[in-house]
C-alpha cells in the first residue's frame, strides 16, 4: 500500500497539468516521450483519501521497456528560503522504486507489462489514497526530478521534472 501511495504521488506530480502554478519538463533518456499537452489531471492537486479523480497521459517508447525498471525519485518541497529534499521515509519522499511486472500498481493501472514499443494512452478513475503527512507538512510547492532506468543496464530511458502546488 505504501509503494502505492508513492508512486500515485509520483504521478501526480510528474503529471501535471500546466497552469499559473505548475510546470514540466522533460529532462532526457532514451525511450520515454510523454505529450505533456495530453496530461489530464485536476488542478489544482488536491490530496485527500477517498476522492476520485478521472487522470489521463499519452507517451510514446522508441523500443520496448524491460520488465524490471529503477525509479528515482527527488522530492524538493519550498519553505522559506528555498527548497529542501524531501527524504525517503516509509517509501515516500525521494525514494528510488523498484518496479517489476509483477508490482501491484502495474496491474491496477491496467498497463500490459512488458510494455512495447509504439503510442500508449493512459486513461484510468482513481481513487486519492490515504496518506498519513499532516496537511501543513503536505500542502505547498514542491519540485520533482524522477529518472526512470533499466533495472538491469542502468540506461535511462525517461527522464521528468515538474514544478507544483499541492494541498490537502
Amino acid at each position: 500500500m505504501i509503494l502505492k501511495t508513492a508512486l500515485f504521488v509520483a504521478m501526480v506530480m510528474v503529471f501535471t497539468p500546466a497552469s499559473e502554478s505548475h510546470s514540466f519538463s522533460d529532462c532526457g533518456g532514451s525511450a520515454i516521450k510523454v505529450d505533456f499537452g495530453s496530461i489530464r489531471l485536476p488542478d489544482p492537486i488536491v490530496i485527500r483519501a477517498g476522492r476520485q479523480e478521472s487522470i489521463g497521459v499519452k507517451a510514446s517508447l522508441k523500443k520496448d521497456l524491460p520488465d524490471r525498471l529503477k525509479v528515482k525519485l527527488k522530492v524538493e518541497k519550498k519553505i522559506l528560503w528555498g527548497y529542501v529534499t524531501v527524504p525517503c521515509v516509509n517509501e515516500l519522499g525521494s525514494c528510488t522504486y523498484d518496479i517489476a511486472c509483477n508490482t501491484p500498481i502495474v496491474s491496477q493501472l491496467g498497463i500490459k507489462c512488458p510494455v512495447k514499443a509504439g503510442d500508449h494512452n493512459l486513461n484510468k478513475v482513481i481513487t486519492i489514497p490515504n496518506i498519513s503527512i499532516p496537511s501543513f507538512l503536505a500542502s505547498g510547492q514542491y519540485k520533482l526530478r524522477a529518472e526512470t532506468r533499466s533495472y538491469y543496464s542502468g540506461e535511462m530511458l525517461g527522464c521528468f521534472q515538474a514544478q507544483l502546488a499541492i494541498s490537502t
